[in-house]
């Protein structure tokens, strides 16, 4: 059920306020395929906290991590799935803080045929299309 020419897109802007104010992007999205299936991921920087663009593109990379370990289990439950997702990026932003780096998160995780959204994670918006 793996297809091997599926493809990702996604975009991010910097918002007029930022751009007025030199505040870098704190949007990030990044898609991966796996052997076992493909994930993808949109997080959202609060533009309140100091280091949110930093918090955006690690909350990424911990739901990449996260992933691989569902793939290991997927009869895992869901909510042991986001606290591992927490727990990652917790580790991850260090030496800053959780209100220091303060992102949502939304995902989509393709293992075989079945799919988890990780959904209401957040203001953005992610879709799949089968």
């Amino acid at each position: 059920m793996h297809d091997q020419n599926w493809s990702s897109w996604g975009v991010s802007v910097t918002g007029p306020l930022h751009v007025k104010k030199t505040i870098p992007n704190q949007d990030s999205w990044m898609a991966r395929k796996y052997k076992w299936g493909d994930v993808i991921v949109v997080s959202d920087g609060l533009g309140s906290k100091a280091h949110s663009d930093y918090g955006s593109k690690i909350a990424c990379l911990a739901v990449f991590e996260a992933a691989k370990s569902y793939h290991n289990n997927p009869d895992a439950n869901i909510i042991g799935i986001l606290r591992l997702i927490n727990a990652n990026w917790i580790v991850k932003i260090a030496p800053f803080t959780y209100s220091e780096c303060s992102a949502t998160r939304l995902f989509a995780m393709q293992h075989g045929i079945v799919v988890t959204l990780g959904r209401r994670l957040g203001d953005g918006m992610i879709a799949i299309f089968v």
